[in-house]
């Protein structure tokens, strides 16, 4: 799921031309913590999680709907 919220996050931060430091302004967190997630070094835990989906609107529920279609294709 890491690699999923970073990719995420690369690519909604370049739709929208924001860096690091304004997205995570905008998900009222510090842009070293949206570099450990962008990095996929860090595993988003539910409060990020929820952050990022109040903070970039709809755009989340697909990057959450993959992953875990992605985990139930690893588990099959």
């Amino acid at each position: 799921m890491a690699e999923t919220i970073a990719r995420f996050l690369i690519g909604y931060r370049q739709r929208h031309s924001l860096t690091q430091a304004q997205l995570g302004a905008r998900l009222g967190m510090k842009d070293s913590a949206i570099s450990r997630l962008e990095s996929g070094d860090h595993v988003a835990n539910a409060d990020t999680l929820q952050r990022i989906k109040e903070g970039c609107s709809a755009e989340v529920t697909f990057a959450i709907a993959e992953s875990a279609t992605a985990r139930e294709l690893a588990l099959t």
